[in-house]
């Protein structure tokens, strides 16, 4: 216990000396038409983050969403409840001090697993919703895109969860334009590279990690047209990528897509 008792100073410290993320230009370039186009890091807007047991949570989630200009809304567990109040009161304290809204960081109750469901149901209301903890909070999580009209066709994995309907091979291969969605646990990076080449369309591909080694692999080892690395498969689209707008002659699918959008060749995000 008394080694990370002796590294929170260290975290505070860590959280200082981050960069501010805001307004800063990621890549750009000027096209042919003189237009100045530019990637450029902005606030989600409201996190809502929902977590079990240490208290800790509550000031390093407060701190991160706070540098990034975002408000956040904290739902600890309810064993660390008059800690977590105790932490928000000094930072809402603290903010207010600064000249901010003292409301960017704000504390749901936890008398009521209700409050866990609202903010999971918050849509409009809260941008980003991230939960941290076990199985339990996992299975709560199901149950409320549930509730919110989402079906998940799960593998053996999701079977302990109500309303997960059994996945089959025809849904990998579907595109539901519904809210529907194919669900599986694989066990390594190598599985998911083995999944996405039997059931791709080439079209995009995504991958959300922290792991560089794992990105870059991805990157590699991944045949699609665009093949993207934490950032969401809606950006494939040649004006999205300041390439041009894409040729559409009925349906195109696959590297065909990458050859007429985007002048031969992949792109990687």
């Amino acid at each position: 216990r008394g080694e990370p008792r002796a590294a929170r100073p260290r975290l505070r410290q860590d959280h200082r000396s981050l960069p501010d993320p805001v307004g800063e230009v990621v890549r750009g370039s000027t096209l042919p038409n003189g237009l100045r186009l530019e990637q450029v890091r902005v606030p989600m807007g409201v996190i809502g983050m929902i977590y079990e047991g240490r208290p800790n949570v509550t000031a390093d989630a407060a701190g991160i969403c706070l540098k990034s200009g975002n408000a956040v809304l904290l739902r600890g567990s309810s064993s660390a409840a008059a800690s977590n109040a105790a932490i928000v009161a000094v930072l809402r304290e603290a903010a207010a001090s600064t000249g901010l809204d003292a409301d960017v960081a704000q504390l749901v109750p936890a008398d009521s697993h209700d409050t866990v469901k609202a903010l999971m149901r918050a849509r409009g209301h809260v941008d980003v919703l991230i939960p941290r903890g076990g199985a339990g909070l996992i299975r709560a999580v199901v149950e409320a895109l549930q509730v919110a009209g989402v079906t998940i066709h799960g593998d053996e994995s999701f079977a302990a969860y109500d309303g997960v309907v059994p996945v089959t091979e025809e849904d990998w291969d579907t595109e539901y334009l519904s809210l529907d969605l194919a669900a599986r646990v694989v066990p390594d990076l190598d599985e998911a590279l083995a999944h996405v080449r039997r059931h791709s369309s080439q079209h995009s591909e995504a991958i959300v990690t922290e792991d560089q080694r794992a990105a870059r692999r991805w990157v590699a080892a991944v045949d699609a047209a665009a093949v993207l690395v934490n950032a969401s498969t809606r950006f494939t689209d040649g004006g999205e990528f300041g390439l041009g707008a894409e040729i559409t002659l009925g349906i195109l699918m696959g590297l065909l897509f990458a050859l007429l959008a985007f002048g031969g060749g992949r792109e990687h995000s």
